[in-house]
């Protein structure tokens, strides 16, 4: 009888740990390899326990920002900023099996390489900084079928783009160690720059400096989507 009851027991919680519930603004992916992979929506759900690995993908359009690795040239000037860009899952099954295959990549880094490929393509031959500017604002949705997702569009964060003058053939007409010590001019003054801009922010709202470097620290330390607060908790906790 007692052993009955265990079993009873056993069953009960079995059926009940196989529960769960998926938000309006995600799909669930359950994944036992890749050949069986299940979608669920939103609603409530029950799926064998303990059977495969179950992802949340957001779906809902998000933001992600990354610094350009190297200076886009126009003209002898030389561009450096942060890029802002939409992107969304349009296929939440491809999606959810990269990041179980990739689970030590960066995922925004990896989108940030994608689309900084294809803006150094789409401006070979433009020679100023308008029409640079033109071509991101008439940015056409790149979507990227083998991490399934679709990036909506790309803009340069204002606060952070730098122009640089240089003369044309300076570093290639400079001894190594002499290119080398004006590559480190450079970015030295990129830095100074950078930092005058916080300066300025803080100087104008404090309160979004605070909050931008929040969401920086999260961005960086988080493991998964319970380690991100509320926004409302976000902006009003000190």
């Amino acid at each position: 009888m007692r052993n009955l009851i265990l079993l009873f027991l056993l069953i009960i919680v079995s059926i009940f740990s196989g529960v769960f519930i998926v938000d309006e603004r995600e799909v669930a992916v359950n994944i036992r390899d890749s050949q069986h992979i299940k979608v669920y929506t939103t609603g409530l759900h029950w799926r064998i326990p303990f059977m495969g690995e179950t992802r949340y993908v957001y779906t809902n359009l998000r933001h992600s920002y990354f610094s350009a690795p190297e200076p886009i040239v126009l003209n002898n000037v030389q561009l450096t900023g942060q890029y802002v860009f939409a992107w969304y899952v349009n296929n939440p099954k491809t999606y959810a099996l990269y990041l179980q295959q990739h689970q030590d990549v960066n995922f925004a880094t990896v989108l940030a390489n994608e689309i900084y490929n294809v803006i150094k393509e789409q401006n070979k031959h433009v020679t100023s900084y308008d029409a640079f500017e033109n071509k991101l604002l008439n940015w056409h949705q790149l979507t990227l079928p083998q991490y399934g997702v679709v990036i909506n569009n790309v803009n340069l964060s204002n606060t952070n783009l730098e122009s640089i003058n240089i003369e044309s053939g300076t570093l290639l007409n400079k001894s190594p160690e002499s290119a080398y010590a004006a590559a480190q001019n450079i970015v030295k003054d990129a830095d100074l720059q950078y930092q005058q801009n916080l300066d300025s922010l803080r100087e104008i709202n404090p309160a979004l400096l605070d909050f931008m470097v929040k969401i920086d620290t999260i961005k960086s330390s988080a493991e998964s989507k319970q380690d991100v607060p509320p926004l409302e908790k976000l902006i009003i906790n000190k």
